[in-house]
């Protein structure tokens, strides 16, 4: 697991793993002879609105010592950051965006491309989204099982891993109770696995490309 879930690209080791050493039955089947864990993640995008940290950030080379060098700042952004976002900066629900069971996922699963919502919960300026995954450990055919699971999301407890802040190039402005919809398309470059490319596209504005390296 990197950040995001899916930067470093260490699924393809335990995909290959599993398909050279374990049996074809996954663990929701009976007589499965294997577990892998955890068996399930799911990945998530929430909205952020945090002004002074954008300001330091994003909004920087608006005004350096007097100079305007916003030349700079679409090159900066354009990486995605690796943070603790405050829970008070978190202002819409959640978003599910993608889920995986380990269990029988294919390479191309690591790739998606798929639309998203969320809901506002207060009146602000959405500066960023921010990325995270949870984990699962299910096993609902061994007797006793005591199913678990963490969550690497601003609502836990802090992580090695993080959250991933995708930096907007202009700020949106919501209002409570609105609906922001969005569209997420991560792929691997093909030079490159290791890391991630990611297209986020809010409200129908211009896409933003970011990577994950």
């Amino acid at each position: 697991m990197g950040y995001f879930l899916l930067f470093e690209g260490m699924l393809d080791s335990v995909i290959s793993a599993r398909e050279k050493h374990l049996s074809r039955k996954t663990d929701m089947e009976p007589n499965g002879n294997f577990l892998i864990m955890p068996n399930r993640c799911t990945m998530h995008l929430v909205g952020v609105c945090d002004e002074e940290r954008y300001a330091a950030t994003a909004g920087y080379f608006d005004d350096v010592y007097g100079f305007k060098m916003s030349c700079l700042r679409k090159p900066m952004i354009t990486e995605a950051s690796i943070e603790v976002i405050p829970v008070s900066k978190v202002v819409t629900t959640d978003a599910m965006i993608h889920e995986l069971d380990i269990s029988i996922i294919e390479l191309k699963d690591t790739e998606f491309d798929k639309n998203f919502s969320f809901v506002a919960k207060s009146d602000c300026n959405l500066t960023a989204i921010g990325g995270y995954f949870d984990c699962f450990f299910e096993a609902p055919n061994i007797k006793d099982w005591q199913p678990s699971m963490f969550t690497t999301g601003p609502f836990g407890p802090a992580t090695h891993w993080k959250q991933t802040l995708f930096y907007l190039e202009e700020k949106l402005t919501i209002q409570c109770d609105q609906k922001i919809c969005g569209n997420i398309k991560v792929t691997r470059p093909k030079k490159d696995v290791r890391s991630l490319n990611v297209v986020i596209t809010l409200n129908g504005r211009r896409p933003q490309f970011f990577t994950v390296e």
